[in-house]
Parts: C-alpha cells; sequence; structure tokens
C-alpha cells in the first residue's frame, strides 16, 4: 500500500506539468497568434495605443471595398469581344481583379517586411475602433506605421480616395495626441511603366506638400512580382 501511494504522489506531481507541456506544445501556433493578436504601445504622457487582429467578417468587408476601389466604374469587369484600343484599360473578370488585390497587398507587407526586418501584423484595428481599420501595422524604433495598400489600374481610382486616406492617418495622430504614428499608403499599379512613374511623381509632390507626416509609394505590380520572386531564390 505504502508503494503504490507513493507511485500515486509521483504521479500527480509529474502528470500535471506534463499535460501543461503537451499542451503548450500541441497548441503553440493557437496561442502565438493569441498573443500576437492584441499588442499595444505606451506614449508619452501614459497614454496607451492598442491594435488586434480584425475579425473574418470585417476583413471580407475591406476586401470587397478594395475590389470595387480597384477599377473605376468605367472600365468594364467582363472579358471585352475585341482588343481595347491603347488607350483604355483592358477589362478583367471580378474574380481576377479579387485575386490580384489580395496578392498585392501580401506581395507590399512581404516587402515591407524585408526592408524594415519587422513583422507587419495585418488586418489589424487600433484600438477596437471600426474606423480605424487597416491592412497592417509595424512597430520600428519606438514608432508605429500604418499601412494601407490599395491596387490600382486607374490613376482615377488613386485621385478619389488619396486625401482621404491620408486624412484616416492624421486622425489617428490626433486622437492619441503623438508623433511616434505616421502613414504609409502604398499603390499598387498594374499599368505601364511610364503611366506608373508620372502618377508616382503627382502623388509624391502631393503628399509631400500636403501630408508631409505621412508617406505615400506608387509601386508596379510586376515589379513586386519580380523582387519577391528574386527574393525566394536567395
Amino acid at each position: 500500500m505504502a508503494i503504490a501511494k507513493m507511485v500515486l504522489e509521483y504521479l500527480r506531481v509529474v502528470v500535471w506539468p506534463a499535460l501543461i507541456l503537451f499542451g503548450l506544445l500541441f497548441f503553440r501556433d493557437e496561442i502565438r497568434a493569441l498573443v500576437l493578436s492584441i499588442q499595444k504601445m505606451r506614449l508619452p504622457g501614459g497614454a496607451e495605443l492598442s491594435w488586434g487582429t480584425l475579425s473574418d467578417e470585417a476583413k471580407q468587408k475591406r476586401l470587397d471595398a478594395d475590389v470595387a476601389l480597384a477599377l473605376p466604374k468605367d472600365v468594364a469587369l467582363v472579358a471585352p469581344q475585341a482588343p481595347p484600343p491603347d488607350d483604355v484599360t483592358p477589362a478583367m473578370s471580378e474574380d481576377r481583379v479579387r485575386e490580384r488585390v489580395q496578392e498585392a497587398e501580401d506581395l507590399v507587407m512581404r516587402q515591407l517586411e524585408a526592408q524594415y526586418r519587422v513583422r507587419v501584423q495585418r488586418q489589424v484595428t487600433i484600438d477596437r475602433r471600426p474606423d480605424f481599420q487597416f491592412d497592417g501595422l509595424f512597430e520600428r524604433d519606438g514608432r508605429i506605421t500604418i499601412v494601407e495598400v490599395k491596387y490600382i489600374v486607374s490613376d482615377k481610382s488613386v485621385w478619389d480616395h488619396l486625401d482621404a486616406i491620408m486624412s484616416l492617418f492624421e486622425k489617428v495622430r490626433s486622437v492619441w495626441h503623438t508623433d511616434r504614428v505616421s502613414g504609409l499608403l502604398v499603390f499598387v499599379a498594374d499599368m505601364p511603366d511610364n503611366q506608373r512613374q508620372v502618377l508616382d511623381r503627382s502623388v509624391t509632390g502631393h503628399v509631400a506638400t500636403r501630408w508631409r507626416r505621412h508617406q505615400v509609394r506608387v509601386y508596379g505590380f510586376e515589379q513586386l512580382k519580380l523582387v519577391s520572386s528574386d527574393e525566394g531564390k536567395r
């Protein structure tokens, strides 16, 4: 009896830590995702800025909105019967546009992670506010950069939304009264290089003049794909 009691006591001591360790190992990905889903940063003056991952429903709504933005209303969403003139944007199906919107966002986030050597948290909401939803966010050197990515095939989509997005970046700064937050708006242009370069100069000059605390970049869609492919070979 004494030996049996000793064995039971031994098992009682050993089993629970073993079960806990097993649970941590088995559910390590889920636990990591939970920990990373809510993060925070204390700002000067004691204020705290927190951010977390969007719900699946919110992600879907944002994707639908980006697809609608990607092509202006005067660009067809069905395959034309004949090749369009050179000055007309070729048509794409809505499913194809959706795929490219998602691919563009992924390419940009990977580019930022490689450039700044940081982890970009994707599809976030700041302070759980429905008006503060963004494609990404990363922390570097005590500063937070909010990221928005827009896939476009026409400069009409840019000028309709550029200032609205910059205003949203500025609103986040003003709510927390901090200079440690800035915005980065990236347009992924699926258009000829000469058109993209003209657009790049225009939006960069506009943002430098009116929204100096924030940044805008215009990447070529094919250019990003090549860069990503080259990095994958290293």
